[in-house]
C-alpha cells in the first residue's frame, strides 16, 4: 500500500495510514509527505499514530514531522512523535525503515517516539529534533521488557535532556545496534543511549559519530543508572 504526498495540518494523533492500530497486522506499507502544525498531547507518527499490540513489518515512511505547537503554552506536553509510530504500546516492528527529518518536544525518535515493545532489523537515516527523551532510532524505551535488537540510526539528533545516537532513555534491552549520527544536547548526552535507566546492553552494539553536550556526556552513553 502506498500512501504518498500527504499533507496533515493542525491535527491530533495523527499519521498518513491510521490514528491507531490495536492488535492486527501491518506490513508493506509506504508513506511521503508532511505533517505540520500538531496540536499539543499529541502521538505523532509518519504511518501510524499509536500502535497497541499491533505486529508492524516491511514498512517505509519519509513523512517530515514538524513541531509548530498551536498553543505555546503547553508545548511541553507532547509524549511521543516518530517518523514511522508515534507510540508503540507493546507489539513488535521489523524490517521498517524512515528516512526523513523529525521535529518535536518530548519522546521525539526517528522510527518511534515511545516505545513499549519489541524493535527488530529496523533504521532511520533522519534529523531529529527534540527537547527531552530524543534519540536517532526511539526517544524513550519504556520498561524492561521492550527489546530493541539489530537495528540502526544515522544522520544527526539534536535535544536536550537524555538525548542518544540510538535513544534517548532506555529502561529495556538493546542488542547488536548501532548508532552512527552526531548528537548534541545539554544534559545526558551520548553516543549511543543519553540516559540508561538500568537497560541492558550487550557488547556487540556500537555508536560512531561526534557527541556534544554540557554534563554527563558519552561517547556511548552520558549516564548509566548503577
Amino acid at each position: 500500500m502506498f500512501i504518498e504526498n500527504i499533507n496533515i495540518m493542525n491535527a491530533d494523533c495523527c499519521a498518513a495510514l491510521t490514528g491507531g492500530a490495536a492488535y492486527t497486522t501491518i506490513s508493506n506499507c509506504h508513506s511521503s509527505g508532511q505533517i505540520t502544525n500538531i496540536f499539543d498531547n499529541s502521538c505523532v507518527g509518519g504511518l501510524i499514530s499509536i500502535s497497541a499490540g499491533a505486529n508492524v513489518s516491511n514498512c517505509d515512511s519519509t513523512v517530515t514531522i514538524h513541531f509548530a505547537p498551536i498553543n505555546e503554552a503547553s508545548a511541553n506536553s507532547y509524549q511521543g512523535i516518530g517518523g514511522l509510530i508515534g507510540v508503540q504500546n507493546t507489539g513488535t516492528i521489523s524490517n521498517c525503515n524512515y528516512t526523513g527529518n523529525v521535529e518535536g518536544d518530548t519522546g521525539v525518535g526517528g522510527l518511534t517516539g515511545s516505545s513499549f515493545g519489541i524493535i527488530r532489523d529496523s533504521s532511520a537515516t533522519a534529523n531529529v529534533t527534540g527537547h527531552d527523551n530524543t534519540g536517532g532510532l526511539v526517544g524513550f524505551s519504556y520498561t524492561s521488557s521492550t527489546s530493541i535488537e539489530g537495528c540502526h540510526a544515522s544522520g544527526t539528533v539534536t535535544g536536550t535532556n537524555n538525548t542518544g545516537g540510538l535513544i534517548g532513555l532506555n529502561e529495556g534491552n538493546v542488542i547488536k545496534s548501532h548508532s552512527e549520527c552526531d548528537v548534541t544536547g545539554d544534559d545526558y548526552v551520548g553516543g549511543f543511549i543519553g540516559y540508561n535507566n538500568f537497560g541492558i546492553i550487550d557488547s556487540e552494539s556500537s555508536a560512531t559519530g561526534s557527541v556534544t553536550g554540557n554534563s554527563n556526556v558519552g561517547d556511548f552513553i552520558g549516564f548509566d543508572e548503577p
